[in-house]
């Protein structure tokens, strides 16, 4: 399927598809919230070592791919991204972004999104 904005992925045609994976709870909302943003797909996740991580804990990611670069200055203006190689780069919560996301859960609006299609352990 083409997108809106004309991006076929991996060079051919796609029809996105809703997708329900295990997430860990800690990073669920942005997973959901990273799903509704058009060429963004979530590929792996991670709350974090949340204190099993000993002297040097490592905190939550989602691994997505974006081929829009567009959106990509959307993901760096709302959160910190750490570019692999584009159009894959980790996604790593701010702290106001964290505090948003998490009303935005308990109030229950939280978003719907498409899944992931790999999960990371962590």
């Amino acid at each position: 399927m083409k997108r809106p904005n004309g991006y076929v992925p991996h060079g051919i045609e796609t029809v996105p598809v809703q997708v329900w994976i295990d997430v860990d709870p800690g990073i669920a909302e942005l997973v959901k919230y990273l799903n509704t943003i058009p060429t963004v797909r979530t590929l792996a996740s991670c709350q974090g070592t949340l204190g099993e991580g000993g002297a040097e804990p490592y905190g939550p990611y989602v691994m997505v791919t974006c081929k829009d670069k567009n959106t990509l200055a959307r993901l760096q203006n709302e959160f910190d991204i750490s570019e692999m190689h584009y159009p894959l780069c980790m996604v790593h919560p701010r702290k106001s972004s964290e505090a948003a996301l998490s009303r935005a859960a308990s109030s229950g609006a939280g978003a719907t999104g498409q899944g992931e299609g790999v999960k990371a352990t962590g």
